[in-house]
């Protein structure tokens, strides 16, 4: 999720930067250490692991366009990929993922590109926030609202002292997987697999909760496309106007 310093909104799922901050909220929205992110990719990690030679990297950008493909990504290794016990589970899930609308518009991610060029070369300021990952039972409208306060705040204090325009990046919508140094937890001489965020299993240490569940992902699509909703409709109704932070 991106806002301008006009208040517009948009969304994307990509990072560059050579000016930029970032910051991770706590559920009470209190900043807690500064971490680097991008936002997810829902699907990037809906394949199971493969062994696949990694191939040479193309020598030119006009070579990278001419070999990509939607399935291209399939040709290189993956790594923090959860075990799902049932491939045709997966399959039948990931195809009905395909019929979906997108969660963001090609023009968005062309605006952000644009901007996120002139971060680059000091034109603008790249602020990024948000939680490790989210979950499912926070898809409300109070906690959306506050992270978006949290960031719009931040913003506000960086245009004031930096004097440059702002591209707020929210981690949320959609970050409902996460990364683990491990693919098992052991517990009490019990070993399970990793709670590896809402989209794939439970927090919960059981057997059943801890279950890699492919169906999980389209909660995951659905609770992402209601958070995205009510970001677009905030910023329509002028809730980041930095004109009236009043509203926040």
């Amino acid at each position: 999720m991106t806002n301008s310093p006009k208040g517009d909104l948009f969304l994307d799922k990509r990072e560059r930067s050579g000016c930029a901050a970032s910051c991770r909220f706590g559920s009470e929205n209190a900043l807690r250490s500064v971490l680097v992110i991008t936002l997810p990719h829902l699907l990037l990690s809906l394949h199971p692991q493969r062994n696949v030679p990694h191939p040479s990297d193309p020598s030119t950008p006009q070579e990278l366009l001419a070999n990509w493909s939607p399935e291209s990504w399939r040709d290189f290794d993956a790594l923090q990929q959860p075990a799902f016990d049932e491939q045709e589970d997966l399959d039948r899930v990931v195809s009905q993922l395909r019929q979906y609308p997108p969660l963001v518009t090609p023009w968005e991610i062309d605006r952000l590109q644009g901007q996120l060029a002139e971060a680059s070369v000091g034109k603008r300021f790249l602020l990024q926030g948000g939680d490790c990952a989210e979950r499912f039972d926070e898809c409300r409208g109070d906690v959306i609202a506050n992270r978006l306060k949290v960031l719009l705040q931040m913003s506000l204090v960086l245009i004031y002292g930096l004097r440059l325009p702002v591209i707020r990046v929210g981690r949320f919508a959609g970050q409902y997987a996460k990364p683990r140094s491990s693919d098992f937890e052991g517990r009490n001489g019990q070993q399970l697999p990793a709670y590896r965020g809402d989209m794939v299993n439970a927090p919960e240490f059981g057997r059943e909760a801890r279950r890699p569940a492919p169906e999980r992902m389209l909660t995951a699509y659905e609770r992402s496309a209601m958070t995205l909703n009510y970001i677009r409709a905030l910023g329509e109704g002028g809730f980041s106007d930095l004109h009236h932070p009043e509203n926040w």
